[in-house]
């Protein structure tokens, strides 16, 4: 028990500096998409989950540097609910969501600041779950 909780804080701190990291790259740059060798995630979830947590994220309070992490984040989660309404998909339909490793990381943060009913509990942490085992199955290939 006490491993699975050191891994989480280890995962949280890491994200929490790789948001800081491209917030800051971003404001610099104005984009991240110089890097070609980016890794994209695809955890699946369900259409009405993405759009739930779309809705969700909404709610997140963001500092002005956060924008252009914030709006990448929100782009992903779009673009896959236009695919999954495009393709006819229900709403416990899974549909890929594809993400930069980045904004997985974003994504991860945003979803740790936002105030939850407890309702909500098992829902977010199946959504977590599903964005982290992406995350290990893209960086296991690399």
């Amino acid at each position: 028990m006490s491993r699975v909780l050191i891994l989480s804080v280890v995962v949280l701190l890491s994200a929490s500096c790789l948001f800081a990291q491209q917030v800051q790259t971003s404001s610099q740059q104005g984009s991240l998409t110089g890097n070609q060798d980016m890794v994209i995630i695809k955890p699946k979830l369900a259409l009405a989950d993405i759009r739930g947590v779309s809705q969700f994220l909404e709610s997140v309070e963001i500092r002005g540097t956060e924008v252009d992490a914030y709006l990448d984040v929100k782009k992903a989660l779009n673009a896959a609910i236009e695919s999954g309404t495009k393709s006819n998909s229900k709403p416990e339909e899974l549909v890929v969501v594809e993400m930069r490793m980045d904004v997985a990381n974003n994504f991860y943060v945003l979803m740790q600041r936002a105030t939850l009913k407890g309702a909500e509990a098992e829902k977010f942490r199946q959504i977590i779950v599903a964005v982290q085992e992406a995350a290990k199955a893209a960086t296991a290939k690399k």
